[in-house]
């Protein structure tokens, strides 16, 4: 059973909208989604699900688990178009000024620099605003940092942060710190995992696209997500 309270935050406009994407998950989409909420319950904001096509009977679930709720829409995308056309789908639906794009397995823990990530991203001279991503177990999931050139999206499609979080946790730091100093591919795939460490904004090429923030404005001006990459 779904129990819905609405806050004094939730009756104003909202600053910003969450959009997730789903496809056949509903469950866990649903389990990660209510602790968001606990953690944002003060704030003013909105949700946009997007289910992307499912073919099993996410929609129906979610839409029945969301029936009335004051800031949760369920969108049917019509079909699994890729991430990037779910995302699109979701944009075209929000009512804020900045987007905050999060995967559906991603929920926020802490929120306390949100005021200063939302004011950071409404700022003239920024694209992108990413977030730490952390494991369950409290690692880094790398985020950010890296120079976006061709050797390292080369790297990154090897998946090398999946190999590396099964490491000793004194190996993996061990590792980052001889890696970082490198002029190489390897050197920038260490830093994205700075947002760990590093205890304010700091100035990044790239962001990992787990969760981020984006203005509206700037999203709709260089038309979303390419839809080509599914």
């Amino acid at each position: 059973m779904s129990v819905q309270t609405t806050t004094a935050a939730q009756t104003r406009e909202p600053c910003f909208t969450i959009i997730t994407v789903n496809y056949n998950n509903a469950p866990l989409l649903i389990s990660v989604l209510e602790r968001t909420l606990q953690t944002l319950e003060n704030h003013s904001f909105e949700v946009i699900v997007v289910d992307n096509g499912s073919t099993d009977e996410s929609l129906s679930t979610l839409n029945s688990y969301y029936a009335g709720h004051p800031i949760v829409t369920v969108v049917d995308s019509g079909q699994n178009g890729g991430f990037g056309y779910g995302c699109n789908a979701g944009a075209r639906k929000a009512k804020a000024p900045v987007l905050w794009f999060l995967n559906s397995d991603a929920w926020i823990a802490a929120a306390a620099d949100l005021e200063q990530a939302i004011a950071l991203t409404q700022h003239h001279n920024t694209g992108l605003v990413g977030t730490s991503v952390m494991l369950n177990d409290a690692r880094p999931s790398p985020q950010g940092g890296s120079n976006m050139t061709f050797g390292y999206f080369f790297l990154s499609s090897f998946r090398p942060g999946m190999w590396f979080r099964k490491l000793p946790l004194w190996l993996q730091r061990k590792m980052l710190r001889s890696l970082k100093g490198l002029p190489s591919i390897f050197g920038q795939y260490a830093k994205s995992f700075d947002h760990s460490t590093v205890p304010s904004a700091y100035a990044s090429r790239g962001v990992g696209g787990a969760s981020f923030f984006v203005k509206s404005a700037v999203f709709f001006a260089l038309n979303g997500f390419d839809e080509e990459f599914f």
